[in-house]
């Protein structure tokens, strides 16, 4: 990783325009991108930070959170940047609205790529300089390597994002990614002023009562399937259900379902959840485990996503009856 380090500080020194993006927003893309803008920003670097996806309320309560600006990434026009650094995201398709590109997307063949990721469905041809390392517990901690290294300043906001990204990826220091060398990071960071009460603003924020009945409604149709080896929890989420549900509303009831609480994965006797919900002109399936049982990610790479062993999700434009049937015959190859 050294050498990475080395060849990314000396292209970033020869850079006065950068372009920052990432995957779906979550405390780890989000704490990622913006503790790089922030440890970048000079008088040398000019750093735009842009996203393809709505940011729920709660995320925005990261330090300097209003730097990331909404906007289609696949419509930037990326002469405009000496480089573009992608986080927290396994190919290039991951950091655009999958239903807006059916025919695929991927960045022009001119653009430099920096990558920062962790996720095992990584592409590795995806980057030009591409810091990337499955083991560790976070992109977080690949940033927080990578400033460590080059000498940059870790103020009171970038360590509070970073360790933000370390601790809600590792689902707080509990999940098999959690190493003593995130542990210890995590330590250093505190030291550098981390301030670890704004995760209990972020994680903890009062949910809307809609949220809350909309919850509930979805928990009633939640049902358990059961295989010759193992079981799973199954919830859909009807399109009609949700057609007048606020981006705010829906975000707090998926974030529930699939992060903290986590219902569809804590269901006893089962082995892991499935998601399916609507996104915008497509559907979204995301799969939670909590033991080590099964790579779920090799499903999701199936069918063009990706992610971790116990966390992984991908994009269908097919009908939900058809992703079922994909699924039943994927799911039952499982051993």
């Amino acid at each position: 990783m050294e050498r990475k380090f080395i060849e990314l500080k000396n292209k970033l020194n020869n850079c006065t325009k950068l372009l920052i993006t990432l995957s779906k927003p979550d405390g780890d893309s989000i704490g990622s991108a913006i503790a790089l803008y922030k440890l970048l920003k000079d008088d040398r670097n000019n750093i735009d930070v842009v996203s393809s996806f709505f940011i729920p309320t709660y995320l925005m309560k990261f330090p300097d959170a209003k730097v990331i600006n909404i906007q289609d990434v696949g419509k930037i026009d990326f002469n405009n940047y000496d480089a573009v650094i992608v986080v927290d995201s396994s190919n290039a398709e991951r950091v655009i609205e999958f239903s807006n590109y059916p025919d695929g997307w991927n960045f022009p063949d001119n653009v430099f790529i920096i990558s920062f990721d962790h996720n095992a469905s990584h592409n590795i041809n995806f980057a030009d300089i591409d810091i990337f390392e499955p083991l560790v517990s976070s992109t977080c901690e690949l940033v927080y390597d990578f400033a460590n290294y080059a000498g940059l300043n870790i103020d009171n906001d970038v360590a509070t994002l970073l360790y933000s990204g370390i601790f809600t990826d590792s689902g707080g220091f509990t999940y098999s990614n959690t190493t003593s060398k995130s542990l210890h990071i995590a330590g250093e960071l505190m030291n550098h002023g981390a301030d670890i009460g704004i995760l209990d603003k972020i994680l903890n924020e009062p949910k809307q009562f809609d949220s809350l009945i909309l919850l509930s409604k979805i928990l009633q149709d939640l049902t358990i399937i059961k295989e010759e080896n193992f079981a799973y929890t199954l919830t859909i989420i009807d399109r009609e259900i949700v057609k007048n549900i606020s981006d705010e509303v829906l975000s707090q009831v998926i974030y529930m379902l699939k992060d903290d609480p986590a219902f569809i994965q804590k269901v006893k006797g089962t082995d892991f959840g499935i998601l399916i919900y609507p996104g915008s002109n497509c559907t979204n399936v995301s799969f939670r485990a909590t033991n080590n049982k099964f790579n779920l990610s090799k499903i999701c790479i199936k069918f063009g996503g990706g992610g971790h062993p116990l966390a992984c999700a991908f994009h269908s434009v097919k009908r939900y009856d058809e992703i079922l049937s994909d699924l039943n015959n994927e799911i039952k190859q499982l051993k």
